[in-house]
């Protein structure tokens, strides 16, 4: 695991954990808003029950205005129920991003693990250099007759696979065209 493979990885985990905490905290905002309106609706409710009880107790009112609070109490019960499943909806989606972001967290843990060991790791590698190389023209020959040996192996490598290339498209041309021809004569 090289270096800047890990700090790409922390970059992207960190843009996401930033995505996610941006997103929690809409969904907290939303879930405050949702809670704020549960409340409203059940003082509203308990005001109408309220209501329902004193026109019980109050026989010379009419009917209808008992059939319009219940009406009113059935429509807030509704309500309160629609509100409570896009609450429990919202808690489920923050918890979810709240795993998520955890993750996200051992995994940068892990990555600033790794990113130290590999730090300690080039830190041992610098102190042993001078030790282990004694001779810099040596180790420039090396190189350049390494470099040469590469580039010349790597050019036969592509001059082969070129030649293998051409043939298998020629041969698959060929079965082409011969059946092409085939289906011509027919």
């Amino acid at each position: 695991m090289n270096i800047t493979t890990n700090l790409n990885k922390k970059e992207k985990l960190t843009k996401e954990i930033e995505r996610t905490t941006s997103a929690n905290t809409l969904l907290m905002q939303k879930i405050e808003t949702l809670e704020a309106s549960i409340n409203q609706k059940k003082a509203t409710q308990k005001e109408l029950i309220a209501q329902n009880n004193q026109c019980r107790q109050e026989s010379a009112e009419p009917a209808s205005e008992r059939k319009y609070l219940e009406n009113n109490i059935s429509f807030l019960k509704s309500e309160k129920n629609r509100l409570t499943q896009d609450y429990q909806s919202i808690k489920i989606s923050l918890d979810k991003n709240l795993q998520a972001i955890d993750t996200m967290l051992k995994d940068l843990g892990f990555i600033k693990g790794e990113i130290a060991t590999l730090i300690d790791q080039v830190t041992i590698l610098e102190e042993e250099l001078p030790v282990r190389i004694r001779d810099a023209d040596n180790l420039e020959d090396k190189i350049t007759r390494s470099t040469a040996n590469a580039i010349t192996s790597l050019y036969q490598d592509m001059k082969e696979i070129e030649n293998k290339a051409k043939m298998s498209y020629y041969k698959k041309f060929k079965e082409w065209d011969d059946i092409r021809s085939t289906s011509k004569s027919l």
